[in-house]
């Protein structure tokens, strides 16, 4: 793999040596400029996911690939900041997720961090980098999430500090250095081989209200981030999940019950709003909310895998038509980081789903759903145990297989 020249001048950092599973922290860089350049692109890697804000507006939706694209090894993503420059002072604001666990699509490396480099700008992740972690993020001492994917429950205590979506520049100190470029266990870093997620601008909904709980039902089943308004008193318990929080296995497995994700908000006294950084999938929302906490607004931001649906399809009969829409939602819905079997259960990539999904993404989608089928054959190939190719292999293998011999190319398929 060739050496990432820009990334090699930034470091691994975090807010302190010490760390915890399910932390989150914010990072802050700012950028004094007297013309806005033409381009400036930034790289930026993490362990595990992040949100990018420049000047206070969102430009990237949980960033980062989960890993690996070698055995040992990461991705990271490039992003043109050019469009969200001004001349004078720039803000760049960073809240990272670091889940501390794995899955069937993650391989869990043991450590957080974030790197950043953006050689337009002069900006690298160092011990000067200012940050902090998130204390107001919570676990909360509920059923647990499903083993079969990374991360946990989103739990937020706006009593620590109130909730904003672009991260505050409040208490923030130098960062550690835990590593530089090429480190352990981080390793070498590989270029994004899909593009970012898309994601929409906040959708204010209308919801059924029956005792307290409140119930929104989305246009069609979707990957999501539910968001909530309120005004309170004190520190009421909010609680949101989807109609696909708890699910049975599949053939066989069907007397265990598997938990998504879901979110937890303590309130504070006064007008507020939480939305959840992070993605549950469902057609509906339930948000549980105390009688005495008034609700203002609610609703959802969608996003996924950046590939449109060029397809039609119609006829005399009305179920058909019904059929074909259903049947290119589930493929869109069983897609953001690799193919996945269920976004709801486990979110696996498995090599006999994949091949079941193969044949329809060309006739459906886009050239960005091919690039997505592109790297389920890349982690195929490169992550597999040993030499042999088994009919029902995950993604993300161990990492005991030999070293790819070159980095694929970015264009093609």
């Amino acid at each position: 793999m060739e050496t990432n020249r820009t990334l090699q001048n930034a470091a691994w950092i975090w807010p302190s040596a010490e760390f915890a599973r399910n932390q989150r922290a914010n990072f802050f860089f700012e950028s004094e400029i007297n013309t806005v350049p033409a381009s400036a692109e930034v790289y930026i890697g993490c362990e595990t996911r992040y949100w990018l804000f420049v000047n206070g507006e969102m430009v990237v939706f949980e960033g980062g690939l989960f890993r690996e694209s070698a055995p040992g090894c990461g991705y990271y993503d490039t992003v043109d900041l050019a469009p969200y420059l001004k001349k004078g002072k720039n803000e760049i604001a960073i809240h990272v997720w670091y889940y501390g666990n794995g899955g069937r699509n993650n391989s869990y490396c043991g450590k957080p961090g974030l790197i950043l480099a953006c050689e337009t700008l002069g900006l690298y992740s160092s011990a000067d980098t200012l940050c902090y972690v998130d204390t107001a993020y919570y676990t909360p001492t509920t059923e647990p999430t499903s083993y079969l994917y990374g991360g946990e429950h989103t739990a937020y205590n706006a009593a620590v500090k109130p909730f904003s979506l672009c991260p505050a520049l409040e208490k923030a100190h130098g960062a550690v250095v835990l590593g530089r470029y090429g480190d352990t266990p981080w390793g070498e870093l590989e270029k994004r081989l899909v593009p970012l997620l898309f994601f929409t601008e906040r959708i204010p909904c209308e919801a059924v209200a029956d005792d307290e709980v409140y119930t929104v039902s989305l246009p069609y089943a979707m990957q999501f981030s539910p968001y909530i308004r309120v005004r309170a008193k004190g520190r009421e318990v909010l609680d949101i999940r989807s109609d696909r929080y708890a699910v049975r296995g599949g053939p066989g497995d069907t007397a265990n019950c598997y938990f998504g994700h879901r979110a937890e908000y303590i309130c504070r006294e006064g007008e507020q709003e939480f939305e959840m950084l992070d993605w549950i999938y469902g057609e509906k929302i339930f948000f549980r909310v105390p009688a005495m906490v008034e609700v203002l607004e609610l609703g959802y931001r969608e996003s996924g895998y950046d590939s449109k649906i060029t397809a039609s399809f119609q006829c005399d009969d009305p179920d058909a038509n019904i059929l074909f829409e259903k049947c290119v939602r589930t493929l869109k819905v069983c897609m953001r980081e690799n193919y996945m079997d269920c976004p709801d259960r486990e979110r696996g990539q498995w090599i006999g789903d994949v091949s079941v999904q193969a044949p329809q993404i060309a006739y459906v989608l886009d050239h960005n759903g091919l690039l997505l089928l592109r790297k389920a054959i890349f982690d195929f190939i490169r992550l597999r145990k040993g030499d042999i190719l088994m009919g029902n292999l995950p993604g993300i293998a161990s990492a005991s297989c030999p070293p790819r011999a070159s980095t694929p190319s970015a264009s093609g398929v």
